[in-house]
């Protein structure tokens, strides 16, 4: 049989790419890294280290903020405000009625 030796790489390179994680992703090289190591199923990546960089670095919670204003203006954010809302809404509902039965 004849290998192409580029198709034999591209092959590897899907294997690979297919074997990443959200985990695995961001714990190899990625932009954010952290020492701890102890939880690799966190979705929020290796200890929060995107969070506590944002906690210390005024620049990078600044852009954020940006990025969050310009969001709450877009109609997709503006549909997910509404979502948020209505879901709050939905939990002080029960809330609310509780109350009322123990005062009557």
């Amino acid at each position: 049989m004849n290998w192409d030796p580029n198709q034999i790489r591209a092959g590897l390179q899907q294997k690979k790419e297919a074997e990443e994680t959200a985990v695995s992703f961001a714990a190899e090289g990625g932009p954010f890294q952290s020492s701890d190591n102890s939880n690799k199923t966190r979705m929020a990546g290796p200890g929060g280290a995107f969070a506590q960089k944002m906690m210390t670095d005024p620049e990078l919670a600044g852009r954020v903020a940006n990025w969050d204003a310009q969001f709450n203006q877009s109609n997709q954010g503006m549909d997910f405000n509404r979502a948020k809302i209505m879901q709050q809404a939905a939990k002080a509902a029960p809330a609310q009625d509780q109350s009322m039965e123990q005062g009557s």
